[in-house]
Parts: structure tokens; sequence; C-alpha cells
């Protein structure tokens, strides 16, 4: 009798053990996954707030295309209204297309067909520019470089900075920049550094422009070049 007694208490005390360590059990597990969750929920907030940090670095600005004649594939761009736009929104796009139009202009790479392509009345130096100001460009810049170019010329462009001056009213802003250039060709030993300090005045076009569909992407957002002066600053060895 005191056998079986002694059998029925360690029977007891062994199912009171193993639910004393499924307890223990249950609660290192809730433990673990509210510690997860924790995490999870701290990570997630830091990722929002790594988005918050680099939208206001990303700006999508549309142009829409209407087909007018499908057989010559003439098109109307339908561009942004930039006046419902904030100033420093037309400040960032303005800024990104004064960078472009310099790397264009003064850029001289050993493909001669593409320089040539790139600044000619098809180009995008052209498309970006006034008459006025292609012209002095054709002059002064395109046919002497060209002629260099076709004897092994090349020119890497550095912008050390870009920053807006004046801004107007009628949508006209002046920008100024420095840009360094560096000449190589088989008949220069040392490259040929130059600073130059440039001065534009920029503007965009009327919201619509027809075009052809192969025209379409040279400039969509109707930026134009109105004034340009560019002065040698600073020559190096």
């Amino acid at each position: 009798m005191g056998d079986f007694m002694a059998d029925t208490q360690e029977t007891e005390n062994s199912h009171l053990e193993n639910e004393v360590l499924q307890e223990e059990r249950y609660l290192w597990m809730a433990r673990a996954f509210s510690l997860i969750a924790l995490l999870a929920f701290i990570a997630n907030i830091l990722m929002l707030m790594a988005l918050s940090g680099l939208m206001p670095l990303m700006r999508v600005q549309p142009f829409y295309l209407q087909t007018q004649d499908k057989e010559r594939q003439t098109i109307s761009v339908v561009r942004p209204d930039f006046s419902s736009m904030s100033d420093e929104d037309v400040k960032i796009i303005q800024e990104a297309l004064v960078r472009e139009y310099l790397l264009a202009r003064y850029g001289v790479s050993s493909d001669t067909s593409e320089v040539e392509k790139r600044w000619s009345i098809d180009g995008i130096v052209h498309a970006m520019s006034e008459s006025s100001v292609y012209d002095t460009f054709l002059k002064q810049e395109m046919v002497p470089t060209l002629a260099e170019a076709k004897n092994g010329l090349t020119r890497n462009v550095r912008i050390n900075w870009v920053n807006r001056g004046e801004h107007y009213p009628n949508g006209v802003s002046i920008w100024n920049a420095e840009i360094e250039l560096t000449d190589m060709s088989p008949t220069i030993t040392n490259p040929k550094i130059r600073k130059w300090a440039i001065q534009m005045e920029v503007s965009f076009q009327p919201k619509h422009k027809v075009g052809t569909w192969s025209q379409r992407l040279k400039n969509p957002l109707g930026f134009v070049v109105s004034n340009f002066g560019g002065k040698a600053s600073k020559e190096q060895l």
C-alpha cells in the first residue's frame, strides 16, 4: 500500500514538473515573440524615417505626347505647368538641366561622330539654346573644337559648383557655375586644365511644343538658355 502511494505521489510530482516546464516554455516563447515584434516595429519605424529622408531627392515631372499625324509622326508635347510649382521644385529641375547643358556643351569624347551629332542642329545643345546663343556657340566653339577633336582632342568636364543668382517674375533665372576642363590629345604632353566661370540665363518655353517623334526626348521640358557667357578663370599644367 505504501509503495502504491509513493508511486502515485511520484506520478503527480512528475506531471506537476511537466506542467511547470511547459508553462515556462510557453512563457519564453511569448517573450521571444514579443521581442521579435518589438524589433520588427523599430525596424519599420527606422525604414519609414529613411524613406522620408530620401523622398525630397526624388522628383517626378511628367509630360504628355499627343499624336497629330501618325504617318509623319508629328506630335505635340504637353509640358508641365511650372507656374503652379513651388520655386524650390523649379530650382531643382533647372539645376539638373543646367548641369546637363554644361556637360553637353563642353564635353568632347573620342567618338567625334557622337560629338558632332550632339552639337549639330539635331542635337541637344541646339534644342536647349536660343538661336543667338547657338549661333555664337557654332562660330566660336563648335567649328574649331570639332577640328581639334578630329585630330585626337578629348575634353573631360568637371562641374565644381552651380548656384542660382537672380530670379525674375517672368520665369527667367540667372545661374552661375564653375567648371573644370581637362584637354588631352596626342600633341599635348601634359593634360591642359582650365577653370571657367559661367553665367547663363535660363527659362522654360510655353507648355506646348510641336515636333517629330524622334525629337520628343531632346528637350521635353522646354528648357532654354537665352544668354550664355563663359570666361577662363584659371589655367593649370
